[in-house]
């Protein structure tokens, strides 16, 4: 009974360790995805302009501080006395410049759309951030599987490799058929270098976007089971308008253009500084030293309209320049949309036609053509050309595979929208 529950817990175990890689490996990219957004400098960057942009706001739109001033008025030159002449004081005055109705609010409202601005950049940060990371994830869940395939074919070009040897050595064979596997597989393993290179690389770059140590393990999913694009293109163009941040972004920026421009035409209205001064004087003086008390007005006097010109007509260059720049945005995210639709579309083509026909036919062709050679019916060129294009179609419907993903991955950053093509199984997406 002992020896049952024993048996029974080793097999629990051997279950739980078999499966664990494949958790893992689902759970990686969403790990992946958390750390870049927590900690990734540069979005961290692009939320400090963000709330400096914020903190902006409660600093635009008020009045400039008052000014407090304090002189020696009219001493005689002679003597310096305070108490000879009636003029003579010691005056303390307060000033505050107040702007022409408009300017203020035009000024905090220029701080929120750029507040705005920013907001929208950041936002639109995480969203480029999650696609490189997608796109890195997947570029190297192709490699990983690129090099599973090359280590399994090596093991094939082995046994081709003896197989061309013995037959050789009865004289069924020639040595031109054992260099050719030699060769071949000299180009594998030179093939599976460059890939464990690239792996590398691309491993480095993920870990730069999460901020985790460069050499940090990151493991791909044993294959991932994807489905077809639910999506039509026109939902997507049309959804990017109200999901894609930058484009709420561009019209604060708009917005802010508006304001300058009006901010710039409300210059040629004056401003105006209002004061009072209160004017301490001796008391030995004839009159008894009464202090004095005086209030006023002044204005700037606007009279250098060339420059207030120059200064509207900037603005409007500047509204004009930020509408063009909205509409070439607007226009890019069409292409790209269409660009990688048609990506995702062609790839995911690729991706059935392989997995449903021509990489089973080339199993099936290699299988027979290593029968049909091992009882001498097929030569050795035609051996080693269906190995090469089952080595072929096996990397290819990977690539696919993760081109497709890579496409979709760009469709979501540019549109806005979250699309699911993955089975839950291996559920990859956030």
């Amino acid at each position: 009974m002992q020896t049952g529950k024993i048996i029974a817990v080793l097999w629990t175990a051997l279950f739980v360790l078999a499966a664990l890689p494949a958790a893992v490996a689902a759970n990686e990219l969403d790990s992946l995805i958390g750390d870049a957004l927590a900690g990734n400098p540069a979005l961290q960057a692009s939320e400090n302009r963000q709330q400096e942009a914020e903190y902006s706001i409660d600093a635009s739109g008020e009045l400039a501080d008052p000014v407090l001033s304090f002189a020696f008025s009219n001493y005689p030159v002679d003597s310096f006395e305070s108490d000879t002449t009636p003029m003579t004081g010691n005056e303390i005055k307060l000033a505050q410049m107040v702007p022409s109705p408009g300017k203020l609010k035009a000024q905090k409202q220029i701080a929120e759309r750029d507040a705005d601005w920013q907001a929208g950049i950041y936002e639109e940060n995480r969203l480029e951030l999650v696609r490189q990371v997608k796109e890195g994830f997947y570029q190297l869940y192709y490699i990983d599987r690129a090099i599973a395939t090359v280590k399994r074919n090596l093991s094939r070009f082995e046994d081709l490799s003896r197989l061309a040897e013995t037959r050789y050595q009865v004289g069924k064979g020639t040595q031109v058929d054992v260099l050719k596997v030699h060769l071949e597989r000299s180009r594998q393993q030179d093939r599976l270098i460059q890939l464990e290179q690239k792996r590398t690389t691309l491993q480095g770059n993920l870990n730069r976007l999460a901020n985790r140590a460069i050499d940090a393990a990151i493991v791909t999913p044993e294959t991932i089971e994807i489905g077809p694009l639910e999506r039509e293109l026109a939902h997507l163009q049309s959804e990017a308008e109200s999901n894609r941040p930058l484009f709420a972004a561009w019209q604060a920026r708009i917005d802010k253009a508006k304001q300058a421009k009006k901010l710039a035409r409300l210059d040629y209205k004056p401003d105006m500084t209002l004061w009072a001064s209160y004017r301490f004087r001796d008391d030995n003086l004839p009159d008894e030293g009464t202090d004095f008390a005086s209030a006023g007005i002044s204005f700037n006097l606007p009279f250098n309209l060339s420059k207030r010109a120059a200064k509207v007509s900037a603005a409007e260059s500047s509204l004009g320049a930020t509408y063009n720049q909205f509409a070439d945005f607007r226009n890019r995210v069409s292409f790209v949309i269409d660009d990688a639709y048609s990506a995702a579309t062609r790839n995911y083509e690729l991706h059935q036609l392989y997995t449903t026909g021509i990489v089973p036919q080339s199993r099936q062709t290699y299988a027979s053509t290593l029968a049909a050679y091992q009882v001498g019916s097929a030569d050795f060129p035609a051996l080693l050309s269906s190995l090469l294009t089952l080595d072929k179609y096996e990397t290819e419907v990977h690539r696919v595979a993760g081109a497709y993903l890579q496409a979709v991955a760009r469709l979501e950053a540019a549109s806005g929208v979250t699309i699911n093509v993955v089975a839950p199984e291996v559920e990859l997406e956030n």
